[in-house]
């Protein structure tokens, strides 16, 4: 499975006509990912992680700044969404089981918009793993925890810096990892959910 994380500009990003004042859609910034062997262990393939050149407001605001620690100058020295998704999608060719899972809708839903955006190729099927959904069902809760409350459930701290792509995407395999200690059924049932999904969607394309 091929985890995956995103940071985006923010929606205090906006522009101004006349007396109109409207949001600027938000633009990835930084994709960070996994290939995540699930078998009687979990396991890191391997890794990708690129920044982002935004191009409708290439300047961070503040706020994105504060919150992910992504600077300016490593995303204005960044390749675009096109150049960077190509390079992801050779790195997507050597990797195997491609099903997109990411900690929440969200990471797929931007993915899709910047594809729109930018006239390129969405380069996963409908296939598709909510973990935050699946961790609420896992670990009983009664909502859906995001990483760090996930983490702390399973006497964990978040290693590095929070919101930053390619450390959300690690943090979430330690997660991975550790439940799968703590119950040796836990990768049978995770691989089993991954293959049902797989069937189900691919039968519907």
């Amino acid at each position: 499975m091929i985890i995956i994380d995103l940071e985006c500009t923010g929606r205090d990003n906006v522009t101004t006509r006349g007396d109109i004042i409207k949001p600027v859609p938000m633009e990835i910034v930084e994709i960070g990912a996994a290939d995540v062997e699930v078998s009687s262990s979990i396991n890191i393939r391997s890794t990708f992680q690129s920044f982002i050149k935004p191009i409708l407001n290439p300047m961070l605001s503040q706020f994105c700044k504060d919150l992910t620690s992504i600077k300016q100058e490593q995303v204005s020295k960044a390749s675009t969404f096109p150049v960077v998704l190509d390079k992801f999608k050779e790195w997507l060719s050597l990797c195997q089981d491609v099903i997109f899972v990411s900690w929440g809708r969200f990471d797929r839903k931007q993915l899709i918009e910047d594809c729109i955006l930018h006239k390129q190729v969405f380069p996963f099927d409908n296939a598709y793993l909510n973990l935050r959904a699946l961790m609420q069902q896992f670990l009983s809760l009664p909502k859906q925890p995001s990483i760090s409350e996930a983490l702390k459930i399973v006497n964990l701290e978040f290693k590095g810096t929070q919101n930053r792509a390619i450390m959300d995407v690690t943090n979430i395999v330690c997660l991975l990892q550790k439940l799968s200690e703590r119950d040796s059924s836990f990768t049978g049932r995770l691989n089993n959910y991954l293959i049902e999904i797989k069937q189900c969607y691919r039968s519907l394309s």
